[in-house]
């Protein structure tokens, strides 16, 4: 309810965001048990506080993961 905050941008939420993830299950290569993960986040420039005077830089992520599965009990991340 503050007047001087009247059409600013909310506070850490980008303009843009996007995200990609990949799996693969290696069963085809007589791995059977063997899952990999390669997922990509890339957020944009956002405002760090109400005034909108603090501009936080955008990022990228890069993340990866491997999964075996020994029987239907049990896997390991």
């Amino acid at each position: 309810d503050n007047p001087q905050y009247v059409g600013n941008r909310f506070a850490n939420t980008p303009r843009h965001q996007a995200s990609l993830l990949m799996s693969y299950s290696w069963g085809a290569l007589g791995w059977s048990g063997l899952t990999s993960d390669l997922g990509l986040v890339r957020v944009g420039q956002r405002w760090g506080n109400s005034g909108n005077t603090i501009s936080l830089p955008a990022y990228t992520l890069l993340n990866a993961g491997v999964a075996y599965e020994w029987n239907q009990s049990t896997t390991l991340r």
